[in-house]
């Protein structure tokens, strides 16, 4: 993810996010994802920060012969602490 200050403490994010599914699936699903993600952070002090980001899944969640497309997209909202 790339992150760009836009200003003191605010900061937009975008980029790649794979996410690899450690249950079980079934045989036409696929466990490795590719998504495309947007977010918005707020670092409340130097060390807590705030942040959401929405990834839009890239590839098709469905591998089988059917004419099926499955995407998932998810919504991430959290609260962090720099530890440096």
């Amino acid at each position: 993810m790339a992150k760009y200050y836009v200003s003191e403490g605010f900061n937009i994010q975008a980029g790649p996010q794979i996410t690899i599914t450690l249950e079980d699936t079934f045989e036409d699903e696929t466990a490795f994802n590719i998504g495309l993600g947007l977010g918005l952070g707020y670092d409340i002090t130097e060390k807590f920060f705030v942040e959401g980001r929405y990834v839009f899944q890239l590839n098709d969640y469905y591998t089988g012969s059917e004419d099926v497309n499955a995407t998932i997209n998810f919504l991430n909202i959290g609260l962090g602490y720099k530890f440096n």
